[in-house]
């Protein structure tokens, strides 16, 4: 089922070129093999092929929110073929955690949302399940920021997209030296977590850092 994966993108990005003003930065950060762990702000649901289409590198797989899997059976058929995972939120999902570490384990790279929900006016609060996937595997983490999505609500945007969309890609996180210092899972998923949302918040303009804003 990966053609579906590849034949999608490569319309898509067709598209992108033809009808939007699409621009990727740091193309050269993403690492060509092993795992990874991507993480990105979440404006709207355009934001997870925007991603796969922006990272040719890679292969993505992606967290999804469990909602977009109780539509009509071929939106399920397509997603789980396109890469997507249901993700329960606002519990400890055990599927999704061990779907994404054994994805890790065979070298893959996944997409991880870490607000679990769009927020087009800035930067929201995260979940910790990210961090924690990460301290689990050990996998390097690639924080993205996204800005021009705000107005792609709707799915069918993916056949026509418009505006000026631009994806900056960041340097890999080293997070090791950043914990050592903390004793607990709690508190290294914590100050993981915050060290990511600010590596992101660093990518994004201003206007977007929602609650990482600051002015230094």
């Amino acid at each position: 089922m990966k053609i579906i994966y590849y034949i999608s993108n490569f319309i898509l990005r067709l598209n992108l070129r033809v009808q939007s003003t699409w621009k990727v930065e740091g193309t050269q950060n993403i690492p060509k093999h092993g795992p990874l762990i991507i993480v990105c702000n979440h404006q709207s649901n355009f934001d997870p092929p925007l991603v796969a289409a922006s990272i040719s590198k890679r292969r993505a797989w992606f967290l999804a929110k469990s909602e977009l899997f109780n539509g009509p059976q071929i939106a399920k058929i397509f997603l789980r073929a396109y890469g997507g995972f249901p993700l329960h939120k606002g519990k400890s999902d055990v599927s999704a955690y061990k779907w994404a570490l054994k994805k890790l384990k065979s070298g893959e790279a996944i997409v991880i949302f870490p607000e679990g929900k769009r927020n087009p006016g800035g930067l929201g609060k995260p979940f910790l399940g990210a961090a924690r996937i990460a301290l689990k595997s050990n996998a390097p983490i690639l924080p993205i920021a996204i800005t021009g999505t705000e107005n792609l609500i709707s799915w069918t945007t993916v056949f026509k997209p418009r505006g000026t969309l631009n994806v900056k890609i960041g340097k890999l996180i080293q997070y090791d030296e950043n914990l050592k210092n903390q004793q607990s899972i709690q508190e290294k998923s914590e100050k993981l977590t915050e060290f990511i949302m600010n590596q992101i918040a660093n990518l994004l303009p201003l206007k977007y850092r929602g609650i990482y804003k600051s002015d230094k």
